[in-house]
């Protein structure tokens, strides 16, 4: 049929207490894995598991048109199809969430997180953490998602669907007061990618002889993203929103998202108005905007909803790593710490299994130190049963004498240096952007065959980002035959 949920495919009922164990695969439009169209409030119930479904996918309900609150999943549920543009979502509660003219009730998810993960794997779903589709009037509240989540966009495909640690599409609502823990990766051309926000759809509304006017905003404030982000996009604010409909010279983010951050050192975004560091984001000071009745902060973790009792999701959402001051997953160099907590545990993950040491990184006790391979490692912490939060990081290790700054760069002495600069930049796609390098003698390649150049030989090109100074030294009998 149309719809399909454990308990019911429809629901005009108030559900309370309702808790459901197991797996869905279902070929119809809506999916829930308590409700799939569901048209009454859901109070503290949860939905464990997996499933698959080529339409609309919802942890708790499929579409709702009514408050879910005080309710959590832990799943590992994807989309496999597409039926049609109506039911093409994936979130952690709901597909979708919107006020109804027919079920007259407000809508507000409340009090709510979700653990595991979410999949699109064709590459056609709007896909949340929380909600995909915010819409109508509908509200999100103290909320948080530590969920990993996996979208892409297909080649070719005109249109593109938003990927949001908490929401996907957002259309005149609300979202306060909520936390991404979770990593998002999406493949392929998107800027509809943003670790609290993807998309923001506004409308401009003209009238002869008046001005243009904004309408259907849907504000968000008092939130924050730790997790990792992952995708094409070059836009830094993807720490917090991926994009909006700009029209003249408004600017709808900027008028619908206030008091929102990103820690810049993990995402590796910076330059935005939400760049937080790791140290001040898990301070005991609180970001600005934020209440101390609504959040509750711990030195060395990340802040928590005090209206979420402490669990294992709570645990995971909160540690964090902290990386040297200056530094970030962009480019680690330095020794860094990881907090610790009940029921997490942290490891590298290494090709099929999680380990202490890798080539590049070890973990001793609360600590990560660098080795000496240049890296793109994956740390990871692990949770109760599969849930997890994952890192990617850059590992650089001092491969050249100097410290890398101004005042005491790398220094280049041999043809093995730019040999091993070539492979930090081809290789591993470390461009050293913001390091200094000093040539610091005249230097013979002999007309070798195997290096035309620093980056060489990787597709797409990844420039060297760092400050050269030859030092009025001669680089002779430099062979390059990359060009005809």
């Amino acid at each position: 049929g149309r719809f399909t949920g454990a308990l019911a495919a429809e629901s005009w009922s108030t559900l309370t207490n309702v808790h459901v164990e197991g797996k869905i695969v279902s070929t119809g439009e809506v999916v829930g894995g308590i409700v799939a169209n569901n048209c009454a409030p859901i109070d503290q119930s949860s939905f464990t598991g997996e499933g698959t479904s080529g339409g609309t996918w919802g942890g708790i309900a499929g579409d709702t048109y009514a408050s879910i609150t005080r309710s959590h999943t832990n799943v590992n549920i994807a989309t496999i199809g597409y039926m049609s543009s109506l039911y093409h979502h994936l979130a952690g509660i709901a597909g979708t969430a919107m006020v109804s003219g027919t079920v007259m009730l407000p809508v507000e998810i409340s009090d709510c997180y979700v653990q595991g993960t979410l999949t699109d794997r064709l590459g056609y779903a709007q896909t949340a953490g929380i909600v995909a589709t915010l819409a109508n009037g509908a509200t999100i509240t103290r909320c948080f998602n530590t969920a990993s989540i996996s979208a892409k966009r297909l080649a070719g495909r005109e249109t593109d669907d938003p990927t949001g640690g908490i929401v996907g599409f957002a259309r005149e609502g609300s979202v306060t007061d909520c936390y991404n823990a979770g990593t998002i990766v999406k493949s392929g051309e998107s800027d509809m990618v943003g670790g609290v926000v993807a998309y923001l759809s506004v409308g401009y509304i003209t009238t002869s002889g008046l001005p243009t006017q904004m309408a259907y905003q849907c504000y968000v404030k008092n939130c924050y993203n730790s997790g990792q982000i992952v995708s094409s996009s070059a836009e830094n604010r993807k720490g917090v929103i991926g994009s909006s409909y700009f029209y003249l010279d408004f600017d709808p983010i900027g008028e619908c998202i206030s008091n929102c951050y990103n820690d810049s050192q993990i995402t590796g975004l910076k330059g935005t108005v939400y760049d937080m560091t790791t140290s001040a984001l898990t301070s005991t000071t609180l970001p600005t905007g934020f209440s101390s009745t609504v959040w509750q902060t711990k030195a060395g973790y990340y802040p928590t909803l005090r209206t979420i009792a402490d669990n294992d999701a709570v645990r995971l959402s909160s540690v964090a790593l902290h990386l040297a001051a200056q530094e970030s997953s962009r480019k680690m160099k330095s020794t860094a710490t990881m907090s610790q907590a009940q029921d997490v545990s942290w490891k590298l993950f290494d090709g099929d299994k999680f380990v202490d040491s890798t080539d590049a990184l070890a973990i001793n006790g609360n600590s990560l130190s660098v080795k000496d391979k240049y890296s793109n490692s994956i740390l990871v912490a692990l949770g109760k049963g599969a849930s997890m939060r994952m890192y990617r990081l850059a590992v650089v290790p001092k491969a050249f004498e100097g410290e890398g700054t101004q005042q005491s760069p790398y220094l280049i002495r041999t043809v093995a240096d730019f040999r091993k600069l070539n492979e930090a930049v081809a290789t591993y796609q470390q461009p050293h952007e913001g390091d200094f390098f000093r040539m610091t003698n005249d230097i013979d390649f002999n007309l070798a065959d195997d290096f035309s150049g620093v980056g060489y030989r990787y597709s797409p090109a990844i420039g060297f980002g760092g400050t050269f100074d030859g030092g009025g030294f001669t680089i002779h009998k430099l062979k390059i035959a990359a060009v005809s």
